[in-house]
């Protein structure tokens, strides 16, 4: 099938709004999938609308996953703790977000486990608001982050220290994943967030100051990665284990003929397309998607050693990937 005449379809299915608002107590942004009822629904959470998801994107708007048996339904949680909860609970299968929790919760005898890798590259510039010009002028700045536990917090405490700035120089606050950090950006709420593109181009174009790449202090960075119960993982297997494929799959397409994905991007971004092009010649200069959704060495042991900084995990504790990564399923 030419992806070319598939894309320019109408594409937007609206799948879990309803369920998504019963099933959780709070609102969820839902995505979309494919609706087919008759065939196994996996219900997949996302951070949120940011470009670690076009593999993902790429395969719901290509019908992959209901080509080889599969419903998928994705919902937008913008939190990372809520999407670890929901993993717990079994309010959701599958989850495509930050690896800290799981690695931590693995540590500690739970049941979460990482399967596969997404997004082993930092995507993420440091955006400040106008007044900001320089390093110099970030004292006494508020860094809005989607956790203080995971994803760009860590990030954060690290890049003041490059730049000299101590703890007492500034404060971090937990507002949400990129989309919800922009808004804060324009209301004032916040003064600096790390933003991946094109988010970063939106904020530059409106003339808030990009102060780097945050990719210069973290060459090797698991930021996202496929994320399950162990209990659910055991039980549906077959199921997992083709999800992963198809989600390969989507990815090799994708970086196959990137440009025919962009008007897909540019509305699951809420962008337009020349910036969601952008997004993607970047993403792809830079490696940022995991090879064969990989879990690469460096790149995870980055965050576990994160994890050690931050006391998350006792000091001493040895890195295993085995206590944490389950690779049966690739």
């Amino acid at each position: 099938m030419g992806c070319q005449g598939q894309l320019n379809k109408p594409s937007r299915r609206s799948t879990l709004a309803l369920l998504g608002a019963a099933a959780f107590g709070h609102r969820i942004q839902p995505s979309w999938g494919q609706t087919s009822p008759s065939l196994p629904v996996l219900r997949v959470a996302i951070i949120s609308r940011t470009v670690f998801y076009a593999p993902l994107w790429a395969a719901l708007e290509l019908k992959l996953f209901e080509r080889e048996g599969l419903h998928v339904t994705v919902l937008v949680f913008d939190n990372a703790e809520r999407i670890t909860e929901a993993l717990l609970k079994g309010e959701i299968d599958i989850a495509v977000s930050t690896p800290e929790s799981v690695m931590v919760d693995a540590y500690q005898g739970g049941p979460l486990r990482m399967v596969a890798g997404n997004a082993e590259k930092l995507p993420h510039q440091i955006i400040a608001r106008p007044p900001v010009q320089s390093t110099q002028d970030l004292v006494g700045a508020r860094f809005g982050v989607l956790s203080l536990k995971e994803g760009t917090a860590y990030l954060v405490k690290r890049y003041a220290e490059s730049i000299g700035l101590n703890k007492d120089h500034y404060t971090v606050v937990a507002v949400g994943g990129a989309p919800t950090r922009w808004k804060h950006l324009q209301d004032g709420s916040i003064d600096v967030g790390f933003q991946p593109f094109p988010l970063s181009y939106v904020a530059e174009d409106a003339g808030y100051s990009n102060l780097g790449a945050v990719s210069a202090l973290f060459p090797d960075w698991l930021f996202t990665c496929v994320n399950v119960h162990q209990r659910w993982a055991q039980q549906h297997a077959q199921q997992l284990k083709v999800f992963l494929a198809t989600l390969n799959a989507a990815q090799l397409q994708f970086m196959a003929t990137p440009h025919a994905f962009a008007p897909l991007l540019a509305q699951e971004l809420r962008t337009t397309p020349a910036y969601a092009a952008r997004a993607i010649d970047q993403a792809l200069r830079m490696n940022m998607f995991a090879p064969g959704t990989r879990v690469h060495p460096p790149a995870v042991k980055a965050v576990f050693e994160a994890l050690l900084d931050t006391e998350q995990l006792p000091a001493g504790t040895a890195f295993q990937m085995e206590r944490f990564f389950d690779a049966s399923y690739l």
